[in-house]
């Protein structure tokens, strides 16, 4: 590699670092989903300014559950989750007579148990969702663990909106 070459290829691979530490420090990254609840592969996070149904975040859990999915080693400590927003501000959420309903609508069914004798939290609730919090919950898969087990998250829980870059399919036959 000649001087030249080198000099310039240290020069790009400078800005390409400079760029990233600036994107991170004004909270934007780049995330890897590889549960089944979300499609697999990589996402561009971005700062939250508003959110609406439908928008996919990643966020921290509440603690309890944080707890839960430590134990049970789904998630890694200090790891965050990424689900849909499917009830906002305003909206009535109600988890009762086996399901989570928004603004009195079937949404989802809730699960007693993620396996044989394995009990998911029983966390009850029925409120309209104050003006920081939002239901987070999965539309890929029906046994997802989300909002249904946690209840609400707070806006200050939520890290950033997430898009999918593009997509790890990991057919294996």
């Amino acid at each position: 590699m000649s001087h030249k070459t080198l000099w310039i290829t240290s020069i790009l691979l400078s800005i390409i670092v400079v760029t990233a530490l600036i994107l991170k420090e004004l909270g934007y990254s780049i995330v890897y989903q590889g549960s089944t609840s979300m499609p697999k592969g990589f996402y561009w996070v971005s700062p939250v300014k508003q959110l609406n149904k439908g928008d996919i975040v990643v966020f921290n859990p509440p603690e309890a559950t944080e707890k839960f999915l430590w134990k049970r080693h789904w998630l890694p400590e200090g790891a965050s989750m990424m689900k849909h927003v499917e009830a906002v501000p305003g909206d009535m959420v109600c988890k009762s007579k086996g399901a989570i309903w928004i603004n009195e609508k079937r949404f989802a069914q809730v699960y007693r148990f993620y396996t044989l004798g394995k009990r998911l939290p029983g966390l009850s609730f029925c409120e309209k969702l104050g003006m920081d919090e939002y239901l987070l919950m999965s539309t890929d898969i029906a046994r997802s663990f989300d909002g249904r087990y946690f209840g609400p998250v707070k806006k200050s829980d939520i890290k950033g909106r997430a898009g999918l870059l593009f997509k790890v399919d990991y057919n294996e036959q």
